[in-house]
């Protein structure tokens, strides 16, 4: 798929020099985003073809069901290849997506080294626990249990 990017060789020693990320992420940043173009592309051909098709299958349909001119199979083969597009369609879509995603995964990973991640996570109130959500949904139970646990203690007087 990709290759890895070889780190700068230094001028004086002939070793080595230190890896720097920010040049590989950047390098693979810039492979997904092509990935990722790639996928647009044929996102939309499968798409138009996929219109193009249905219309075709549509005008088939009329001249094989209504005006009999046509066999039954060409609404047959319509319909086989329309299926077969909307499948492909779906894996293209889901390539797109996820090259979409490897892109959005090298920015952040840039941003990170250039130390500009402040801000940019996620706020966790949505978390479990936090805010008064929990207590209101959890208050019925505690309140079961509290009165189970008060009929069931031991009586300390006696």
């Amino acid at each position: 798929m990709s290759r890895l990017a070889s780190p700068p060789v230094s001028a004086g020693s002939g070793a080595r020099a230190e890896y720097d990320p920010r040049r590989e992420y950047d390098f693979r940043r810039q492979d997904r985003q092509r990935t990722a173009e790639r996928f647009r592309q044929r996102e939309w051909m499968v798409g138009n073809a996929r219109i193009a098709v249905f219309l075709a299958g549509a005008t088939v349909s009329y001249f094989a069901l209504w005006t009999r001119t046509l066999s039954f199979f060409w609404l047959i083969l319509a319909l086989a290849v329309f299926v077969a597009l909307l499948i492909l369609y779906e894996s293209v879509k889901r390539a797109w997506y996820r090259a979409r995603r490897a892109v959005a995964f090298y920015e952040a990973g840039l941003a990170r080294l250039a130390d500009d991640w402040k801000g940019k996570g996620q706020a966790g109130l949505a978390l479990p626990g936090r805010g008064p959500s929990l207590c209101r949904r959890h208050r019925p139970v505690r309140h079961w249990v509290a009165v189970r646990v008060a009929l069931h203690r031991p009586d300390t007087n006696r």
